[in-house]
């Protein structure tokens, strides 16, 4: 008895945890996990196609196509814009009250203080643009 024989629950080589391959290639949508990219079934998707047990692999194994061409034609994204840059933490103290313009409370009377955390960053520019480009800033509070 072979060791895949032996965990199936019927004992079976094709037991439940085995199906037949007519089973896999008559499976229906609901049946299988995985599909391609254009929603086709795909019950076994780490098989390919092969001439022989060892031979090369054939291009008509479409999956395999469209698994490569997706690997091949990933985008690799750019840097998040506004990632570098440095940051502070203190205190906030109104030095002269401004209760005529704004009506926020902590403008309202010389004297409070607010905990405050404020970022400085720069863009940096995409892949490939010009390093003579001005190079513009950010700033939040």
């Amino acid at each position: 008895m072979t060791s895949y024989q032996q965990h199936a629950p019927d004992g079976k080589k094709n037991g439940d945890l085995f199906r037949a391959y007519n089973d896999d290639r008559d499976a229906t949508s609901q049946d299988t996990l995985y599909a391609t990219s254009n929603g086709v079934p795909m019950p076994h998707p780490y098989e390919v196609q092969r001439v022989g047990e060892n031979g090369p692999l054939l291009l008509q194994d479409f999956h395999l196509v469209d698994l490569l061409s997706h690997f091949d034609r990933e985008r690799i994204p750019e840097r998040v814009v506004h990632a570098k840059g440095g940051g502070a933490h203190g205190y906030y103290e109104t030095t002269d009250p401004l209760d005529d313009i704004c009506l926020a409370d902590i403008f309202s009377e010389k004297g409070k203080k607010c905990p405050i955390t404020v970022r400085f960053s720069t863009v940096g520019g995409e892949s490939g643009s010009h390093d003579c480009a001005r190079d513009p800033r950010g700033f939040s509070v």
